[in-house]
């Protein structure tokens, strides 16, 4: 009897072990059916196509134009050290008080990085030109009073207490400056737009192009007939402008930046909308991009007043102290130069 009772318990034991063991097997069944559908990591790093090989085409154009434009103002910074200390101490102490008036809307029209990602990820590509079209009015809206309060900063250096030279520099400098403040604010709000597409050529053909340019622009405006003769060139009577001719020459690639942008622009919209009627503009896109920009502006303008008001203060030393300066911001730019990736930096795959 014992004997048949432990048949039966082995009859009865069987059936409860199968379900036991299945749900055992069934993991292991999935994970080496996962582990073969997985793309070897040679795959992910060196194929065309692969996640790391998209974000290196990405990228790589991105941070060319990050150095190109750490050149440029070192190009900047040699050519008027070559012109004259005080010019280089007034283009130093401007620079800083552009770049903080400026920055705010920057940082403003930055908000479309927030915004058009979003519609571009759910592919919708009327509430991506929409948000375009928004960032675009955003620019010029910021841009126009932006401009006219470096115009009126300018009437402030002789009372900030920068030495006269230098302050008259200054001035020079920031009146040059003001014609690129809303080219520089478009290109702000185009570049987003062309790197969520993966469109990144025309950002590096602009800078590659923008510092063949500054440095012709420079020569040419800075020292006038002595950099047409440097070029081996005849002279043609024309005018050394000194920092104003600086200025000058950033203000033309600001414009030059955003004719190459343009360009771009104008491909993708007609490969994504055709000919067709465009969308009719909401006020939806503007205040979004304004309610996301607003804090990175001030936070930036945090980052940047100081500086500039280093610049300021040094300038109270006299012209040599502001040159000094001059010369260790932009040794500095160079060194902390840091390449980021926006939201809209990134590929979208759909």
């Amino acid at each position: 009897m014992s004997a048949a009772a432990d048949d039966d318990d082995r009859g009865s034991a069987a059936p409860s072990a199968a379900p036991n063991a299945a749900p055992n097997a069934a993991p292991d069944a999935g994970a080496a059916a996962g582990a073969a559908a997985l793309p070897p990591a040679a795959n992910l790093v060196a194929a065309p196509g692969g996640e790391l090989w998209s974000q290196l085409q990405l990228a790589t154009p991105l941070a060319a134009q990050q150095i190109g434009l750490q050149v440029m103002g070192a190009v900047d910074t040699a050519i008027l050290g070559h012109y004259s200390a005080s010019a280089l101490a007034g283009a130093g102490v401007a620079t800083g008080l552009v770049v903080a008036i400026t920055c705010v809307g920057m940082g403003i029209v930055m908000g479309i990085d927030a915004v058009l990602p979003r519609a571009l990820g759910a592919g919708d590509h009327a509430a991506v030109d929409r948000a375009l079209r928004a960032g675009l009015r955003l620019a010029v809206m910021i841009g126009v009073p932006a401009m006219l309060l470096i115009l009126g900063a300018r009437w402030l250096l002789p009372w900030l207490g920068s030495a006269p030279d230098v302050a008259a520099e200054a001035q020079w400098y920031m009146l040059g400056r003001a014609p690129g403040v809303i080219p520089f604010l478009l290109t702000c709000a185009m570049r987003p737009y062309l790197v969520a597409h993966g469109k990144t050529w025309p950002i590096l053909a602009a800078v590659i192009g923008g510092n063949v340019l500054n440095v012709g622009a420079d020569g040419l405006l800075v020292f006038g007939d002595r950099g047409l003769v440097a070029m081996g060139l005849p002279a043609l009577g024309l005018p050394a402008l000194g920092t104003l001719g600086a200025a000058l020459a950033t203000s033309l690639v600001q414009l030059a930046t955003v004719a190459v942008y343009a360009q771009g622009v104008v491909s993708v919209r007609r490969r994504q909308l055709g000919d067709g009627p465009r969308s009719r503009q909401r006020g939806d896109e503007l205040a979004a991009i304004v309610r996301h920009g607003v804090p990175i502006g001030l936070q930036l303008l945090a980052e940047v007043s100081v500086f500039a008001a280093a610049g300021v203060m040094a300038a109270h030393f006299g012209t040599a102290a502001a040159a000094a300066h001059s010369v260790m911001r932009q040794n500095r730019a160079m060194r902390i130069t840091e390449v980021t990736m926006s939201p809209a930096d990134r590929p979208h795959h759909r």
